[in-house]
């Protein structure tokens, strides 16, 4: 079949056949398959289509066999009006081909924040997710499927709590642990906070203060279950009210790890031959049924100073300096607890005199074997106690004098 222009032959067909519900170009004996085009403006090609240029199909594409959408090396898919957002598997250099997604922050007004968001489409579809407005780096973000369970733009603080979020009905969901962002308002702190207590289901405590002053109005937030994150500077974990379990989690396999915030100091957790076992974090007093220790190291000794006879413990292992520099009396040590271990040193030079321990019943005293004192005369001397929750007990002496 040819193509002809006011008379004049411009092109070459192959053969293109009628009387069906469709227009087909190609061969007789192919028919519409899974499209079941039935259209006067319904097309099949029966071979391969090229195009040289650009189209523009304004409906949708949908492959049925095959492999579907082919990009070759180097040649991007893109995504936004101003080719904000690409996926293309390049040539990184002379050794390296990788799949690389980038996103243009500068494009649409600036308002094109470089997160890849994964969650279920129903609870995140055509949302304002409110979370990543203030996101600069590159974050992976996954959401539980009923992530997203509460918004608004009009919560208020209780009056008196600068950390208590309040709105009618809002809370009703809400879990210690959930994720909540406060967007804007007035008298407030836009920023990511966490939910320390649920009130009621008109109010929760955040993990601070969000009201800057005055009464809090207007408030928008948008709150979050089963929120994590990965960026080049963090790793966001999910936070549980307690310690988690393997029913919290998909998949029951070692490497799993989470934040229990549930308590007081904070844990944090990790899977670890079948079981979850927590590390404590600065602060806390990690328990543990047994501890097998190779080599137990106090650290260098700091040094303390007596000031009327007392001085306050900060470490295990200490060297004692003398008031003035003159002879001095030790009496009591601060700052420690029933299971604490002290040992102290002579600290004796020509600027800093000789120590007396002196033997004593009473708060942080000394309890000391024999009921006498003791004298740390020597740079070798050495004394250990154990705290019984009131006074430091003798357990031995090292006198090198």
């Amino acid at each position: 079949m040819a193509l002809y222009v006011d008379g004049v032959q411009v092109e070459t067909f192959g053969t293109i056949y009628g009387g069906l519900p469709y227009l087909r170009i190609g061969d007789a004996a192919t028919t519409s398959g899974s499209a079941a085009l039935n259209s006067e403006d319904d097309l099949l090609v029966t071979g391969d289509f090229e195009i040289k240029g650009q189209s523009w199909p304004l409906g949708k594409m949908q492959f049925t066999t095959g492999v579907g959408l082919l990009m070759s090396n180097n040649v991007s898919l893109s995504f936004g009006n101003g080719l904000d957002s690409v996926l293309v598997y390049q040539d990184m250099d002379a050794d390296a081909k990788c799949t690389v997604w980038t996103m243009d922050e500068s494009d649409d007004s600036g308002n094109n924040v470089p997160a890849w968001v994964f969650g279920e489409e129903t609870n995140l579809h055509a949302v304002d997710l409110g979370l990543l407005d203030e996101v600069v780096q590159p974050h992976l973000v996954t959401i539980q499927n009923d992530g997203k369970y509460t918004s608004s733009t009009s919560g208020t603080h209780d009056g008196t709590d600068l950390d208590e979020l309040t709105e009618t009905g809002k809370f009703t969901n809400s879990v210690i642990g959930d994720v909540l962002r406060i967007v804007s308002g007035t008298n407030v702190t836009a920023g990511w906070y966490w939910i320390t207590d649920v009130t009621n289901n008109d109010n929760v405590n955040l993990d601070r203060n969000f009201v800057t002053g005055g009464a809090a109005s207007n408030v928008v937030y948008v709150a979050f279950h089963g929120l994590g994150m990965i960026t080049p500077r963090a790793f966001y974990l999910p936070i549980y009210d307690g310690a988690p379990s393997d029913s919290d989690i998909d998949i029951n396999m070692d490497g799993a790890i989470a934040l229990d915030v549930g308590s007081g100091t904070g844990l944090l957790y990790a899977r670890m031959q079948s079981n979850w076992r927590h590390f404590t974090p600065d602060g806390g007093d990690p328990t543990f049924n047994d501890v097998t220790v190779d080599k137990l190291k106090y650290g260098a000794e700091v040094d303390l100073t007596i000031a009327g006879g007392v001085v306050a413990v900060t470490k295990t292992y200490h060297s004692i300096i003398t008031q003035g520099g003159a002879d001095d009396q030790l009496d009591t040590a601060t700052g420690g607890s029933e299971g604490d271990i002290l040992i102290l040193k002579s600290n004796l030079s020509a600027t800093n005199g000789i120590v007396t321990v002196a033997n004593a019943t009473g708060a942080d005293a000394f309890i000391l074997a024999g009921g006498a004192n003791f004298v740390l005369d020597h740079i070798d001397d050495r004394l250990m106690l154990i705290h019984n929750g009131t006074e430091w007990v003798e357990i031995s002496r090292s006198a090198n004098s």
